[in-house]
Protein backbone atom coordinates (compact mmCIF):
# COMPACT_ATOMS: atom_id res chain seq x y z
CA UNK A 1 0.00 0.00 0.00
CA UNK A 2 1.26 3.34 -0.70
CA UNK A 3 0.13 6.72 -0.19
CA UNK A 4 -0.19 9.02 -3.00
CA UNK A 5 0.78 12.94 -3.23
CA UNK A 6 -2.33 13.92 -1.74
CA UNK A 7 -2.24 12.79 1.76
CA UNK A 8 -6.03 11.76 1.24
CA UNK A 9 -5.41 9.00 -1.51
CA UNK A 10 -4.28 5.75 -0.43
CA UNK A 11 -3.10 3.39 -2.91
CA UNK A 12 -3.58 -0.83 -2.93
CA UNK A 13 -3.72 -2.59 -5.20
CA UNK A 14 -6.06 -1.89 -7.97
CA UNK A 15 -7.82 0.49 -5.63
CA UNK A 16 -7.54 4.13 -4.08
CA UNK A 17 -8.85 4.57 -1.37
CA UNK A 18 -9.99 7.85 -0.37
CA UNK A 19 -10.70 9.07 2.82
CA UNK A 20 -13.44 11.86 3.62
CA UNK A 21 -14.62 13.68 6.53
CA UNK A 22 -17.83 15.05 4.74
CA UNK A 23 -20.64 13.32 6.55
CA UNK A 24 -22.77 15.12 9.48
CA UNK A 25 -21.32 13.18 12.15
CA UNK A 26 -17.73 14.38 11.09
CA UNK A 27 -16.69 10.65 10.76
CA UNK A 28 -13.86 9.14 8.37
CA UNK A 29 -16.09 7.77 5.16
CA UNK A 30 -14.05 5.71 3.06
CA UNK A 31 -15.10 6.11 -0.57
CA UNK A 32 -13.56 3.40 -2.86
CA UNK A 33 -12.68 4.58 -6.63
CA UNK A 34 -12.09 2.30 -9.19
CA UNK A 35 -9.40 2.57 -11.60
CA UNK A 36 -9.85 2.16 -15.49
CA UNK A 37 -6.93 0.37 -16.36
CA UNK A 38 -7.44 -2.17 -13.41
CA UNK A 39 -11.31 -2.43 -13.85
CA UNK A 40 -12.67 -5.93 -12.35
CA UNK A 41 -14.97 -6.81 -15.59
CA UNK A 42 -17.15 -10.14 -14.99
CA UNK A 43 -15.37 -12.74 -17.19
CA UNK A 44 -17.04 -16.25 -17.76
CA UNK A 45 -15.12 -17.66 -20.28
CA UNK A 46 -11.73 -18.96 -21.16
CA UNK A 47 -10.15 -19.16 -25.30
CA UNK A 48 -6.84 -20.89 -25.20
CA UNK A 49 -4.60 -19.15 -27.90
CA UNK A 50 -1.70 -21.37 -27.12
CA UNK A 51 -0.28 -24.24 -29.32
CA UNK A 52 -1.45 -26.99 -27.01
CA UNK A 53 -4.48 -27.31 -24.75
CA UNK A 54 -4.16 -26.34 -20.94
CA UNK A 55 -5.60 -28.63 -17.46
CA UNK A 56 -6.04 -26.65 -15.11
CA UNK A 57 -6.23 -27.96 -11.36
CA UNK A 58 -7.57 -25.36 -8.71
CA UNK A 59 -9.99 -25.95 -6.15
CA UNK A 60 -9.59 -29.45 -6.27
CA UNK A 61 -11.55 -29.68 -9.85
CA UNK A 62 -9.67 -30.58 -13.26
CA UNK A 63 -10.62 -28.49 -15.85
CA UNK A 64 -9.29 -28.62 -19.59
CA UNK A 65 -9.30 -25.77 -22.24
CA UNK A 66 -9.24 -27.26 -25.59
CA UNK A 67 -6.28 -25.10 -28.14
CA UNK A 68 -8.30 -22.73 -30.10
CA UNK A 69 -6.66 -23.09 -33.20
CA UNK A 70 -5.22 -19.40 -33.16
CA UNK A 71 -2.01 -19.25 -31.50
CA UNK A 72 -0.87 -15.95 -30.00
CA UNK A 73 3.07 -15.35 -30.45
CA UNK A 74 5.58 -12.61 -29.94
CA UNK A 75 8.00 -11.54 -33.05
CA UNK A 76 11.62 -12.05 -32.56
CA UNK A 77 14.52 -10.70 -34.78
CA UNK A 78 17.38 -12.98 -34.47
CA UNK A 79 20.94 -11.75 -35.28
CA UNK A 80 23.94 -13.72 -34.88
CA UNK A 81 26.32 -12.68 -32.10
CA UNK A 82 29.21 -14.75 -32.99
CA UNK A 83 29.95 -18.68 -33.27
CA UNK A 84 32.10 -20.76 -30.88
CA UNK A 85 32.76 -24.22 -31.17
CA UNK A 86 30.87 -24.38 -34.53
CA UNK A 87 27.74 -23.01 -32.57
CA UNK A 88 26.03 -19.78 -33.59
CA UNK A 89 25.59 -17.64 -30.53
CA UNK A 90 22.21 -15.84 -31.38
CA UNK A 91 21.30 -11.59 -29.80
CA UNK A 92 17.41 -12.05 -30.03
CA UNK A 93 14.82 -8.93 -30.44
CA UNK A 94 11.27 -9.95 -29.13
CA UNK A 95 8.65 -7.22 -30.46
CA UNK A 96 4.84 -7.06 -31.14
CA UNK A 97 2.40 -9.34 -30.01
CA UNK A 98 0.57 -11.39 -33.13
CA UNK A 99 -2.66 -13.63 -33.25
CA UNK A 100 -3.69 -11.89 -30.04
CA UNK A 101 -7.79 -10.63 -30.85
CA UNK A 102 -9.19 -7.40 -29.97
CA UNK A 103 -11.07 -7.43 -26.72
CA UNK A 104 -14.09 -9.27 -26.21
CA UNK A 105 -16.51 -8.58 -22.85
CA UNK A 106 -16.42 -11.41 -20.69
CA UNK A 107 -13.67 -13.23 -22.23
CA UNK A 108 -10.38 -14.40 -20.72
CA UNK A 109 -7.34 -15.24 -23.24
CA UNK A 110 -5.27 -17.70 -22.14
CA UNK A 111 -1.37 -17.17 -23.79
CA UNK A 112 1.75 -18.42 -22.96
CA UNK A 113 3.46 -16.43 -20.46
CA UNK A 114 5.75 -14.78 -22.81
CA UNK A 115 3.00 -12.97 -24.33
CA UNK A 116 1.38 -11.98 -21.45
CA UNK A 117 4.58 -10.87 -20.12
CA UNK A 118 4.72 -8.39 -24.09
CA UNK A 119 1.00 -7.17 -23.12
CA UNK A 120 1.74 -6.21 -19.76
CA UNK A 121 5.07 -4.32 -21.19
CA UNK A 122 3.11 -3.14 -23.68
CA UNK A 123 1.00 -0.89 -21.93
CA UNK A 124 -2.14 -1.75 -23.73
CA UNK A 125 -3.63 -1.79 -19.86
CA UNK A 126 -5.96 -5.02 -21.33
CA UNK A 127 -7.27 -6.75 -18.15
CA UNK A 128 -8.30 -10.29 -20.20
CA UNK A 129 -5.03 -11.81 -20.98
CA UNK A 130 -4.09 -14.93 -18.61
CA UNK A 131 -1.09 -17.44 -18.65
CA UNK A 132 -0.43 -20.93 -16.99
CA UNK A 133 0.59 -20.39 -13.29
CA UNK A 134 2.19 -22.82 -11.11
CA UNK A 135 2.85 -25.35 -13.58
CA UNK A 136 2.49 -29.02 -12.34
CA UNK A 137 5.17 -31.61 -13.65
CA UNK A 138 4.85 -35.37 -14.41
CA UNK A 139 7.90 -37.67 -12.73
CA UNK A 140 9.83 -36.73 -16.07
CA UNK A 141 9.38 -33.55 -15.47
CA UNK A 142 6.82 -32.77 -18.60
CA UNK A 143 4.12 -30.25 -17.98
CA UNK A 144 0.84 -32.13 -17.13
CA UNK A 145 -1.02 -29.09 -15.94
CA UNK A 146 -1.55 -25.45 -13.79
CA UNK A 147 -2.59 -24.75 -10.56
CA UNK A 148 -4.54 -21.40 -11.94
CA UNK A 149 -3.41 -18.77 -14.04
CA UNK A 150 -1.67 -15.92 -13.90
CA UNK A 151 -2.94 -12.41 -14.60
CA UNK A 152 -1.09 -9.16 -16.93
CA UNK A 153 -2.46 -6.71 -14.79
Amino acid sequence: MEKSASASVVRCGAFNFKKSLTDSTNSEILIIVMNDTNKFDRFDKFVNLTPHDVTVVSGGKVKQYVKDGTVARVTETTTLAFTIDDCDINDVVFGEVIGLPAPVKGVWFIVSAMVKEAVKKSGSGRNDIVSPGNLIRNEKGEVIGCKGFNTAR
